[in-house]
């Protein structure tokens, strides 16, 4: 037998270079290891200016069912998803009619919003799923929550706009979606709000030219410690570490990068580089998770509403807004088979992770697609178009269309669903309960 290894351990070695590890086997208790329950994950997945249902909504039964053209990416993990038809998010229009922002308030958290001044000054009225979800499991780990995604604009004035994570309606999360500051938030101790001038972690990062050089001596002596899937965890485990870190530190000085205050960072976050920027920052999430920094994450794909991104690498010129507007199928159905495929690509990327007690990250973490609107051009919420995927530890039952059109359910009686079975809880309503009669029936 083993011995137990604190789940609080790193790897350490000269300098004070340190590296966290994976939940392996012999973080367990020896008596637990047989009963012990496998760690499970959220990630909510936010895009925005709804759906239209010519590429969205799949047609057959709830088993027998076939993908629609946006979801065509991914048609390899159709066993782990379950899409919906017939969700209304009726707090979203609860006292008033509340467009993007009041949709987009409700649709996470299931509670009205507060009341406006005005369309720009609409906030929730309650937290939102992940932040609930997080204060139950997030204890366990170094950071309660991750917020992070792409965003190369900015919230025109309005903060709701770029947040898709929020503790109540004044504390708004933001994403970090800067590649570094994010690096330096999960591996070099940093935080949220970080000053300006990061020139210090810069230079350390240099300094240290490889954190996995630091301590391969340690590494190696650990890893003889450890049974044979906890060889392969930590194997998995510092290999990424190593593909994310030669990402971070290899990059050179682009002249087309205009980040003022910050000239030590030289990652191009311009609105052509989203496709690279999001592969970098998804890798770095998973990563967070595979190194259990982490538990919950929360990614914001650019802002909802009037988030003014060009999908330029589609060949479209007109804003994702606007396309959803102007009801340009041919545009929005790009754009979300496009989201699709980054959606199959985080997938992939969990799936690559062993996890313990058998199965995958992918098979242990649950995936919340969401979206603040269910028609974009006419600003209306329902019908709400969320996508599960994952597997949330067996405790969905993954490859099904449940079509609630007939007896229509509402958004928070999902998130009802999901925040017990991440959490072993056993609520009977979540945010508000004028719309919540309880879970989803069948889910």
């Amino acid at each position: 037998m083993f011995k137990t290894i604190s789940r609080r351990a790193v790897i350490r070695g000269a300098g004070g270079v340190a590296i966290g590890l994976p939940f392996l086997e012999a973080m367990r208790p020896s008596r637990a290891w047989a009963q012990a329950a496998v760690p499970k994950r959220l990630i909510t997945w936010f895009s925005g200016n709804g759906q239209m249902p010519a590429y969205w909504y799949p047609t057959g039964t709830e088993t027998n069912f076939t993908l629609n053209t946006a979801h065509a990416p991914l048609l390899p993990y159709q066993s782990k998803l379950i899409l919906f038809n017939g969700v209304h998010n009726d707090a979203g229009k609860d006292p008033v009619y509340g467009g993007h922002q009041g949709s987009h308030a409700a649709m996470i958290s299931g509670v009205p919003f507060v009341t406006p001044q005005s369309f720009g000054t609409m906030r929730p009225g309650g937290p939102s799923l992940d932040q609930l979800v997080a204060a139950k499991i997030g204890g366990a780990t170094k950071i309660k929550s991750v917020q992070t995604g792409v965003n190369p604009g900015s919230d025109g004035g309005d903060p709701l706009q770029v947040v898709s994570s929020w503790a109540s309606a004044t504390q708004l999360l933001p994403q970090i979606g800067k590649p570094s500051a994010l690096f330096d938030l999960l591996f070099m101790n940093g935080a949220a709000g970080m000053p300006q001038n990061t020139m210090a972690a810069d230079n350390l990062r240099t300094l240290r030219k490889s954190i996995l050089d630091g301590v391969s001596s340690r590494f190696t002596a650990l890893r003889a410690r450890v049974g044979t899937d906890d060889k392969a965890r930590l194997d998995a485990h510092l290999q990424s570490i190593r593909q994310v870190e030669t990402q971070v530190l290899a990059m050179q000085p682009q002249a087309a990068c205009t980040i003022p205050t910050r000239p030590a960072d030289t990652f191009s976050l311009l609105n052509s580089n989203i496709p690279a920027w999001a592969q970098l920052n998804t890798d770095l999430m998973v990563l967070a998770l595979a190194c259990d920094l982490t538990r919950v994450a929360s990614w914001m794909w650019v802002a909802m509403g009037t988030g003014g991104v060009t999908f330029t690498w589609l060949g479209h010129t007109n804003t994702h807004h606007n396309l959803a507007h102007a009801n340009a199928l041919k545009e929005m159905t790009e754009i979300n088979t496009w989201f699709s495929t980054q959606l199959a690509y985080l997938m992939s990327s969990l799936d690559k992770h062993p996890d313990v007690g058998g199965g995958t990250m992918l098979d242990n973490t649950l995936i919340v697609w969401w979206n603040e609107l269910g028609n974009g051009a006419a600003h209306l919420a329902n019908r709400a178009p969320f996508v599960l995927a994952g597997g949330a530890g067996g405790a969905l039952k993954m490859g099904r269309f449940l079509d609630y059109t007939k007896t229509p359910i509402e958004n928070n009686q999902i998130l009802l669903t999901v925040y017990n079975v991440l959490t072993g809880s056993q609520d009977t309503t979540f945010g508000g309960a004028k719309y919540c009669p309880g879970p989803a029936p069948g889910l």
